[in-house]
């Protein structure tokens, strides 16, 4: 299967709010030699045909979700960064902790803001960035490990949605010092906070990391993925692509007690639906890219317990049957031939074996045969 990296506006809101054990950044390193060799960098462009309509769904519906922000009853309200320290640059990025949930501010246009942690544990890293809900304000997130040999950064993934969009990435790691950035693209607002937090993760599935768009596989057609919702914040992206109109059965199978949802965007992230779990679906997909997303209506989840996420095109009407074998008694099973051409003989009870076709296709038709 292919995969793409695009660059969209994604409208979608994210609690930032919650806490984990965590561990202290290093302090044996001298961090005021670190250098960034390479400027921040948006991901790249891709352009997807868009569906030529809306899909047609039989059956209800939910709102695309999304989730509330705010804090929690008896937990610590966000640290407020700027008051540790300047933060401009990575040279004097301010320590954070996993688990931590912290607020800062942009002043001016361009600027950058800097922070710093350490991972002890392998797993996953999830960063969920809520930014300032202005169209005209554009902050992106980008995550950079520390090659501690040479002191230089090194960028690992980046998410760069638009306007006013949360960001959201994750990554996989064996352990490490990391560096955030929240970076001006444009507009900046000195009175409005853009908050943040990290969450690690010490299981995932094997499709992690796909907590954003930029990081999902594309599937044509048809998926069946079995993964899990790691943290309260994780969000698993699939790009699908539908080569033309068909009607497909959607099934979002989750045996956990937290609730999940699958919502459906358009290529530019305009919301076309959202799917309860464990709830069958007939929907009418126009040929186009399609975006899907799956993830919990709350902070509930279950690391453990597998989800799957079934779709498949609709099979048609049948119009014959070719059977292969019935069973019955023991005693009396078989195909026997009474004078009357053969028979199965049953007695008690029958088991059919066959296949239903909605369309029977000629493979090859032998030439005709001239006796001389």
């Amino acid at each position: 299967m292919k995969k793409f990296i695009v660059s969209l506006l994604i409208a979608f809101l994210v609690p930032v709010f919650g806490f984990l054990n965590y561990v202290n950044a290093s302090e044996t390193l001298d961090f005021s030699k670190v250098q960034l060799q390479n400027s921040l960098e948006k991901n790249t462009t891709i352009n997807f045909e868009s569906p030529e309509e809306m899909i047609k769904i039989q059956g209800n519906t939910r709102s695309v979700l999304e989730k509330s922000v705010g804090v929690k009853k008896n937990e610590v309200k966000p640290t407020k960064v700027s008051d540790q320290a300047t933060n401009d640059s990575p040279n004097n990025a301010a320590a954070i902790d996993i688990g931590g949930v912290y607020k800062d501010y942009i002043t001016e246009e361009g600027q950058q803001k800097w922070y710093r942690f350490e991972n002890s544990m392998a797993g996953k890293l999830t960063v969920v960035m809520q930014t300032v809900q202005s169209t005209s304000i554009d902050y992106d997130l980008h995550l950079f490990k520390l090659n501690e040999e040479t002191m230089t950064l090194e960028e690992v993934v980046t998410s760069s949605y638009g306007g006013g969009k949360n960001e959201q990435l994750s990554k996989l790691t064996e352990g490490g010092i990391y560096y955030i950035a929240v970076n001006s693209v444009s507009g900046a607002d000195p009175n409005s906070p853009f908050a943040f937090l990290v969450q690690h993760s010490p299981s995932y599935d094997q499709n992690e990391p796909d907590d954003n768009i930029y990081q999902a596989s594309a599937y044509l057609n048809n998926i069946y993925l079995s993964q899990t919702i790691d943290n309260g914040y994780d969000m698993d992206w699939i790009i699908f692509q539908v080569d033309e109109e068909k009607t497909f059965t959607v099934n979002l199978n989750n045996p956990s007690s937290a609730n999940y949802q699958l919502d459906i965007f358009d290529p530019e992230l305009n919301a076309l639906a959202g799917l309860g779990d464990n709830t069958n679906y007939s929907i009418v997909f126009p040929a186009g890219t399609y975006l899907l997303r799956v993830q919990s209506t709350s902070l509930e989840h279950d690391a453990d317990q597998k989800y799957t996420l079934d779709i498949r095109e609709k099979a048609k009407e049948g119009t014959s049957v070719v059977i292969s074998n019935i069973g019955t008694d023991d005693n009396v099973e078989g195909y026997i031939d009474y004078g009357y051409g053969y028979k199965y003989r049953i007695k008690n009870f029958i088991n059919v074996k066959g296949q239903l076709f909605d369309e029977m296709v000629l493979l090859y038709q032998m030439p005709m045969l001239k006796l001389v």
